[in-house]
């Protein structure tokens, strides 16, 4: 699992800032719920960081691809 999105915006360029950020917000359900995977409230499924990953290579970007920080979670309720 993993949450924070600095480090994947340090070498955003300005013109593609916002795109990004209003794409991602839309995923993830609106401002509120951007902000708690933002601040680690929420936590980032595997799927949901692929998809995040995607958008930026689309964009161009394919160096230092990382969240700001990651949790080893387990689930087990099956």
């Amino acid at each position: 699992m993993a949450w924070g999105f600095t480090r994947l915006f340090a070498e955003v360029k300005r013109k593609d800032d916002a795109d990004l950020r209003k794409v991602i917000k839309r995923y993830l359900g609106g401002n509120g719920n951007y902000y708690r995977y933002h601040h680690g409230e929420r936590l980032l499924s595997p799927t949901q960081q692929e998809w995040i990953l995607d958008l930026f290579r689309r964009y161009g970007y394919t160096n230092d691809l990382e969240f700001e920080g990651y949790v080893l979670s387990f689930n087990f309720h099956q």
